[in-house]
């Protein structure tokens, strides 16, 4: 078999790519004398994307694909990133087709001039690893981008989610003051420690934003492990979070609810009732206020704005009732019922209408400048036949007197008011006055 010469062989390349074979869905043309052999090779490969074949710098040609395969190992032996005009010096091509091939790659990342692989990316997560273990377990990932990986930070967001589901980073990302921090998992266990420690220590209801101000955290991280702790008995307390707004979160310990929950019961059982005003005094809301009471007395009875024990309040008044309505009169209530609970109209009328009076008898509670009292139903008949009619008849005698007289004033003054008359001319009161003399028979002289 007879061997071509190296300069024959580069005829026949040069001959072949001007004539369109090595290229991509492009026939061939046929032999064209004008152009054998003529046209350099870099001519044709250089500017023509369509092209797979590509001279070096030292006079040789390769396919594309070789060089492909070569610039994945050059950027393998350099840490797995290299900038595209070192590539280019080192593989002896054009730039233009280290940047063509890139641009096609899957696995090349370009970041500026520079091409990346994912050897560097494991590279930067093993470096991140060890960053986080001497920052105690804590890395802002702003940090990362700028100082460590060297790459925009939403590329760097990417290579980290990816790194930590495949453990390659034995780490979190977390958002924590509306950034982009990476903690271990002792890190975290340090800090869950750190916040349930913080708020054992409280005793009295406080705003969760003010305990992480003093500790320097962030209210959205501090809150999910506080929630858990006291749910999980960790932390022995209540959280608020104030209709889900982070700003009005409350901690509220269980010291201070039992607390409270001696106050209310010791309140109760002395006086046998219990006012909204009195529970807000201790701190409790008019809406926990049933709950409070009834979980050491369910036999308490919970109203509007009272929790009362009915035979404390209710029925020392019944008997009282029963008498007012054999008498047909009315009873003063502050003699029977506590000023705290006659405050709430809605509440005395409740024990009075519906607890203490029989269902059969009627009555009408009455409030007006301070006074309470219960008018029985005889009582209501006696005045409205008894002692309305003269009082209604009085009133209107006295109306009609008043009337009458004020018609009588506004009629003198009337007469009283001057009348105001248009003046009359000179000349024609003369002329009156000579009719008038004239009439008379008196000679008159009319000037």
């Amino acid at each position: 078999m007879e061997c071509l010469s190296e300069s024959a062989t580069k005829d026949l390349v040069n001959l072949l790519v001007s004539r369109g074979y090595f290229h991509v869905n492009v026939t061939p043309e046929l032999a064209n004398e004008d152009n054998k052999s003529k046209n350099d090779i870099s001519k044709h490969s250089e500017k023509d994307d369509a092209c797979q074949i590509v001279s070096t710098q030292d006079g040789d040609v390769m396919t594309k694909d070789l060089l492909q395969e070569r610039l994945m190992e050059m950027l393998s032996f350099a840490g797995g990133r290299l900038s595209t005009e070192d590539a280019s010096t080192l593989l002896a091509v054009d730039s233009c087709h280290i940047k063509q091939i890139s641009n096609n790659s899957d696995d090349i990342i370009q970041v500026g001039d520079d091409l990346i692989i994912e050897l560097y990316m494991d590279r930067m997560a093993e470096t991140t690893n060890l960053q986080l273990d001497s920052s105690s377990g804590r890395v802002f990932v702003s940090d990362l981008a700028t100082c460590v990986w060297e790459m925009p930070i939403d590329l760097v967001m990417n290579a980290l989610q990816q790194r930590i589901a495949s453990g390659k980073i034995q780490a979190s990302l977390l958002t924590i003051s509306s950034h982009k921090v990476l903690v271990t998992p002792a890190f975290e266990e340090r800090e869950k420690c750190r916040i349930q420690g913080a708020f054992r220590a409280i005793t009295l209801p406080t705003q969760v934003d003010s305990v992480c101000q003093d500790f320097e955290w962030d209210v959205a991280y501090v809150l999910p492990i506080l929630k858990n702790a006291c749910q999980n008995g960790h932390v022995l307390g209540e959280l608020h979070d104030s209709g889900g707004s982070l700003a009005g979160a409350m901690y509220v310990p269980n010291i201070y609810l039992d607390m409270q929950r001696r106050s209310v019961d010791e309140s109760f059982f002395s006086n046998g009732y219990i006012t909204a005003q009195e529970c807000l005094v201790m701190g409790v809301l008019e809406s926990k206020m049933g709950d409070y009471v009834q979980k050491t007395n369910p036999s308490a009875i919970v109203l509007s704005s009272c929790v009362i024990l009915k035979e404390v309040v209710v029925s020392p008044i019944e008997q009282a009732l029963l008498e007012t309505i054999a008498s047909d009169s009315f009873l003063d209530l502050r003699l029977h019922l506590p000023d705290a609970i006659m405050q709430y109209e809605e509440d005395t009328r409740t024990i009075v209408e519906e607890m203490a009076l029989p269902k059969e008898e009627t009555g009408r509670t009455v409030f007006s400048d301070g006074e309470a009292l219960f008018v029985s139903q005889g009582m209501i008949r006696h005045i409205t036949k008894t002692l309305l009619p003269p009082l209604i008849e009085s009133f209107a005698k006295t109306r009609a007197k008043e009337i009458k007289s004020s018609r009588t004033l506004n009629d003198s003054n009337d007469k009283e008011s001057p009348v105001i008359q248009s003046p009359k001319r000179k000349g024609r009161k003369s002329s009156k006055k000579a009719n008038t003399a004239a009439s008379k028979g008196s000679h008159v002289t009319v000037q």
